[in-house]
């Protein structure tokens, strides 16, 4: 049994998840004032002999609601996190009956995605989760050798109107530079400032000659990796999002000011996938020294929507497909699709059961290019190809083996959602 947690709870949540998750109390306070308060929990109660609630919880499960822009378009979602189940109670389904009861949820409301920060993606794949953003981990040095870009930091902003102005720049530069991102606005800063706060880190809005720049969250690093030993004490940089077109000389900006004002050359930084091209480029960045790159997977997608999520997809050449897609966990998912790209728009179709069966050029499915048949699939077989994780797998030997020929080759030219930015712990 799993039912909404009407907040009516606050002290046994709370208890839960601070016997599973062991975060400082600042965190927590941070994140049951400002978070919880905004957030649906689904929870799994102890029952008694005569099936009645004992007022103690097996599980929990936090859905915490977010805008995303996906190509350009504000859609609702939301970030999955803070799922536990007791020691006592787990490897009996708690975990699964929440997830499955929390996707079939957001599915009825309309959700084309939820996501998550896997603590183990083993637990996540069969759930049909699969990879779609990457971050970035970056230890450098810099090696000044003279003054800086003449940059402006505030940690705050003097009132609504220069937050409103920030959160349209960096919106419209996520559309530039990203496909899927999380939304910014007013409300999105005051958050991010008490994160902050509860976590030891400035915030710092950047204005380059009175214009909006980007921003950046800065703290003494507490690298807990033993392999990065040499991190103690340099400084981490977080939550980077760079409104100008030459990001090289925003960074050189940002450690321009930290050398001046926490007196340090030592960096490590964590961006989102979008900035790739800025570090693994051939050009250097000027002043300064790359000791280490990691590119690590961290947020995990789940596709709700099928025939909502294909209008966010292109595709290099055109296709008319017919394609059974199986989704165990969303049986109302479950069912035979048509994709279609003309032009390098993609539109997905879910066929009446009638139609499952037509003819390759049934008028049913539209005239145009011939239809194939594109076999059966795993939603989250599916959302690889989305997503383009497993892109390299897929076109070797590792391709879904209910695809037919024809259903591979055109899949294959669907361009995938990559440059994403979610980087939200919760």
């Amino acid at each position: 049994m799993v039912r909404e947690d009407h907040k009516e709870s606050e002290q046994q949540i709370r208890a839960m998840w601070r016997r599973n998750f062991h975060d400082p109390e600042a965190y927590e306070d941070f994140y049951f004032e400002e978070i919880y308060r905004k957030n649906e929990v689904l929870v799994c109660p102890i029952l008694d002999n005569q099936q009645e609630e004992t007022g103690q919880y097996k599980g929990m499960l936090h859905l915490n609601p977010y805008g995303l822009n996906v190509r350009g378009e504000r859609i609702s979602a939301h970030y999955i996190v803070g799922v536990a189940t007791d020691r006592v109670w787990r490897r009996q389904g708690v975990m699964r009956e929440l997830i499955y009861n929390a996707l079939n949820l957001l599915r009825r409301r309309g959700e084309v995605f939820c996501y998550l920060m896997p603590a183990d993606p083993a637990y996540y794949r069969p759930f049909g989760f699969r990879y779609g953003a990457d971050w970035l981990e970056v230890r450098m040095v810099w090696q000044p050798d003279g003054p800086g870009e003449n940059i402006h930091v505030v940690s705050r902003f003097d009132n609504v109107g220069d937050a409103e102005i920030a959160a349209a720049r960096e919106n419209k530069q996520a559309d530039l530079c990203r496909f899927v991102s999380t939304w910014i606005d007013t409300a999105y800063y005051e958050v991010l400032e008490k994160e902050a706060i509860s976590d030891h880190a400035d915030v710092c809005y950047v204005y380059d000659q009175g214009e909006y720049a980007g921003r950046f969250l800065a703290a003494i690093d507490e690298n807990e990796d033993e392999e990065e030993d040499d991190c103690d004490g340099c400084l981490l940089l977080s939550r980077i999002n760079c409104c100008q077109k030459d990001r090289r000389a925003f960074i050189q900006a940002l450690f321009a000011y930290c050398y001046d004002h926490y007196g340090c050359r030592d960096f490590r930084l964590i961006l989102d996938e979008s900035w790739e091209d800025v570090f693994l480029g051939e050009e250097e960045i000027p002043g300064t020294h790359i000791l280490s790159i990691k590119r690590k997977p961290m947020i995990m997608f789940r596709i709700l929507n099928l025939e909502e999520a294909g209008r966010f997809l292109e595709a290099g050449t055109d296709f008319s497909m017919v394609l059974k897609v199986r989704d165990r966990q969303v049986p109302d998912q479950s069912g035979t699709y048509y994709l279609k790209a003309l032009g390098g728009i993609c539109t997905i179709d879910r066929l009446a059961p009638g139609q499952e069966g037509s003819d390759r050029n049934s008028p049913a499915l539209g005239s145009g290019k011939e239809v194939c048949h594109g076999g059966e699939i795993s939603i989250g077989d599916l959302t690889d190809i989305f997503f383009g994780r497993d892109r390299d797998s897929i076109s070797g030997s590792g391709w879904p083996p209910g695809l037919t020929r024809e259903g591979r080759r055109a899949v294959q030219s669907i361009r995938p959602l990559q440059g994403n930015c979610i980087m939200e712990y919760v």
